[in-house]
């Protein structure tokens, strides 16, 4: 395939997905809303892809959740609508529970060698994602006032 070539579909992807914490959302109405959930959904992976180099994030986050169900389910002080609010759904902890069992499958699937490759990998975009701080812009203070 021509360089140029290989460059179009590659952009033509990037149209079609937004990047959203631990990979990319694919799903039409995600890309336009700026991979914001659709208001009907309140889950990290639905209708997106993540990468293996997510994999300790996303069981983190699969932890997080099933820990604030637990606590907020066994809060006696919230009425029950509010109980009911703040417990994330079955859904959402099912459709994360599905993209890490997703991820594990696909390496799974890979030789030693690909397996080898990617860890490799994943150890060095783990390693970047420590050093650069993608944080919001500071004003500098002026010279004379260090």
């Amino acid at each position: 395939m021509p360089d140029i070539t290989r460059r179009r579909v590659a952009h033509r992807l990037r149209i079609g997905q937004v990047a959203v914490p631990f990979g990319v959302r694919t799903e039409p109405s995600n890309v336009k809303a700026g991979g914001m959930p659709p208001p009907t959904s309140t889950c990290a992976s639905a209708a997106g892809t993540s990468a293996p180099s997510y994999l300790p994030e996303l069981k983190s986050y699969l932890q997080q959740l099933l820990a604030d169900k637990e606590r907020r389910h066994s809060a006696t002080h919230l009425q029950p609508w509010a109980r009911a609010q703040a417990i994330p759904p079955d859904e959402q902890v099912s459709q994360v529970r599905e993209l890490i069992s997703r991820i594990e499958a696909d390496l799974d699937n890979l030789s030693d060698t690909d397996q080898a490759q990617i860890q490799r990998a994943v150890t060095a975009i783990r390693a970047a994602r420590q050093t650069v701080v993608l944080g919001m812009p500071a004003i500098r203070p002026a010279a004379g006032d260090r």
